[in-house]
């Protein structure tokens, strides 16, 4: 499903949609292995109480590929594979995640189950949970840019390597939390809830819950 244009004051809105079964497998007719689910290029898009489940992406973002200005708001991105990173959603633009759950979702070759970040991402009132990232960065990985998460948990999520929870694995990446939980990762290296291991910068804002 790939979405285009949208502008800041007139972005795409998808709303009270299932969307599955998609696949996007590299030089496989107009598809480039990215957004099995979603393929957002560039531009404005909102998803509002819909479901993204059960897609795969041979590259990047098996249910979610944005390069663009996404909003996700009261919706499920669950059971998506990425052959690669981002198995859930994988983020190169800005990105805010309101009320929202990412889970079970699998990357392979790459990091970022839940989550691979690489740009802007704001996380509020939302659970990324029970996500298997087959290298690292279970839950989520920050490659790069920002990411705020308040009033969120990270629970459940597992990596082969490093990073159950979250992985930083650049060192401009930046995380601010505050207000959640992130308890019972597991990573089979380093990091079982959170890896640092390149000196990204972490921000604790207080009222989190670490287990």
């Amino acid at each position: 499903f790939t979405v285009g244009g949208g502008t800041s004051g007139s972005p795409v809105g998808i709303s009270s949609l299932k969307i599955t079964n998609g696949y996007s497998a590299t030089a496989v007719g107009d598809t480039d292995g990215m957004g099995g689910g979603i393929d957002l290029k560039s531009g404005f898009a909102n998803i509002t109480s819909s479901v993204i489940t059960a897609n795969e992406a041979t590259q990047d973002g098996g249910g979610i590929y944005s390069a663009g200005t996404l909003s996700l708001t009261n919706s499920t991105v669950s059971s998506n594979i990425a052959g690669a990173s981002g198995g859930g959603i994988i983020n190169l633009g800005a990105m805010t995640i309101l009320r929202s759950t990412i889970s079970s979702n699998r990357s392979k070759t790459g990091g970022g189950a839940g989550l691979d970040t690489w740009g802007s991402t704001t996380i509020s009132y939302s659970t990324i949970g029970n996500n298997t990232a087959d290298n690292h960065g279970g839950g989520i990985n920050v490659g790069g840019g920002t990411i705020n998460m308040t009033y969120s948990t990270l629970s459940g999520n597992t990596a082969g390597t490093s990073g159950g929870g979250m992985l930083i694995s650049n060192s401009s990446g930046i995380i601010t939390v505050g207000n959640s939980i992130i308890a019972l990762n597991t990573a089979t290296n380093t990091g079982a809830n959170i890896s640092n291991n390149i000196a990204g910068n972490i921000s604790d804002q207080g009222y989190n819950l670490l287990g």
